[in-house]
């Protein structure tokens, strides 16, 4: 087969993957704030709050967490996030928004290929941009855990 012919069947099968995020947002209930969250989280795993506190902090922009959206509890939970703080700007689906000010659209197939070729890298970038904000996109390392930062950076490779 020639190599054109897999390069556009595999663009063909990225742009047709789709998690249980595809459903609608109007299903999902409002993110809960970082404290709950690692309370949470401390909860699941049987530790103390300061031990998952302490965990959090070390998943910073190197860590490169994975989550399974394929999880349909992962997968409520980051839309959640999502439309709490991103859709406001970003839009439902992540298509960008005009007003004033353009808000850039998120995710797609350029995206997904970008995660795909650049071995981690774009993630963590996007992952510093969630956390330390830029320009008019204000900082979330105050509002999210850096555990919820990373289920958003995957979250867009879905869209």
């Amino acid at each position: 087969m020639p190599k054109i012919l897999v390069f556009l069947f595999s663009l063909s099968f990225l742009a047709a993957c789709k998690t249980p995020i595809a459903g609608p947002l109007s299903a999902i209930t409002q993110a809960e704030s970082k404290a709950d969250f690692l309370a949470k989280r401390a909860q699941q795993r049987d530790v103390s709050i300061a031990e998952q506190n302490a965990w959090d902090q070390k998943q910073g922009a190197e860590s490169d967490l994975k989550f399974n959206l394929g999880d349909l509890a992962t997968a409520t939970e980051a839309r959640s996030l999502y439309k709490t703080h991103c859709s406001g700007c970003h839009g439902r689906r992540g298509e960008g928004m005009s007003a004033a000010v353009s808000y850039p659209a998120l995710g797609g197939l350029s995206y997904r290929m970008g995660m795909m070729m650049s071995g981690g890298k774009m993630g963590r970038g996007i992952y510093r941009l969630i956390h330390d904000g830029r320009d008019i996109m204000p900082t979330f390392k105050d509002r999210l855990a850096n555990e919820q930062i990373w289920l958003l950076v995957r979250f867009l490779e879905t869209l």
